[in-house]
């Protein structure tokens, strides 16, 4: 995924479901989120994707505006997989 959706997913995540749903101690993750350590460190990035799906479970609506309005399924190359994910 493109880091721009990457980040506006978490974005999404911090303004919108957090509130509801405060998984991340929010300075920590921000200072992990400035120095880029999901490129490097692997829990980070794992956390930050479990995030980024939490955050499209919880605002359909949002699916379109990240990309992933299509999905491919057996008839077209691949698994019906919903949204490409």
């Amino acid at each position: 995924m493109p880091q721009k959706v990457f980040l506006n997913m978490l974005s999404d995540y911090l303004k919108l479901v957090y509130p509801i749903l405060p998984l991340v101690y929010q300075p920590t993750f921000h200072a992990h989120l400035d120095s880029e350590a999901y490129t490097s460190d692997p829990a980070f990035l794992r956390l930050c994707v479990s995030l980024c799906g939490v955050t499209v479970a919880s605002i359909p609506r949002s699916i379109d505006t990240y990309g992933f309005g299509k999905h491919v399924s057996p008839g077209n190359g691949g698994p019906s997989m919903p949204y490409g994910c």
